[in-house]
């Protein structure tokens, strides 16, 4: 019997999961990133441990340790500085249709990362289920190798500068 995310919070989950297949038993260990929860109208004094306790920021849920999970309810999210994922951490959308979105809202330029909203710093480091985007015009065809803009860069999306993964995301 899986017990999932239902289990009362004085119990704790048993992450072994056994099942039987012709006869032989065949025993998983499963692995959780402590989970944080960001909502639009969440606070960062909140502990972000439940979606009624969320954060404000991803950047808050990304700090509370090396490698968590930051579930952002639906609604904009909107930033002004990149989003750097340099460990294994998962910033994903808490909801089925990448209905957290990620908004830029000035141009960013980086040697690194020429203006991207996110970047993937790390093998491990995962973005799922979101929208990114952003709220300005984002030039002309003059564009350089990396996609930013001669006059300074803007925002692209996402930079992979490592092995992550981008899955079901939708990027404007």
């Amino acid at each position: 019997k899986w017990m999932g995310d239902d289990v009362p919070a004085d119990h704790n989950k048993d992450p072994s999961l056994t099942f039987t297949v012709r006869d032989r038993a065949y025993a998983f260990e499963a692995s959780f990133l402590p989970a944080y929860y960001v909502s639009p109208k969440g606070s960062d004094d909140n502990d972000g441990t439940t979606l009624d306790t969320a954060f404000a920021t991803i950047e808050k849920a990304l700090g509370m340790g090396d490698s968590v999970c930051a579930l952002l309810d639906d609604g904009t999210y909107e930033v002004t500085e990149q989003i750097v994922i340099d460990n294994g951490s998962t910033v994903a959308g808490a909801n089925p249709g990448a209905r957290a979105v990620v908004k830029l809202m000035k141009p960013l330029s980086s040697a690194d990362a020429p203006g991207s909203v996110f970047k993937l710093a790390h093998a491990d480091a995962r973005l799922y289920n979101l929208t990114v985007t952003t709220d300005f015009d984002r030039g002309n065809s003059s564009n350089n190798a990396y996609g930013a803009a001669r006059d300074g860069g803007f925002g692209r999306g996402v930079w992979i500068e490592q092995a992550g993964l981008v899955d079901s995301c939708v990027i404007t």
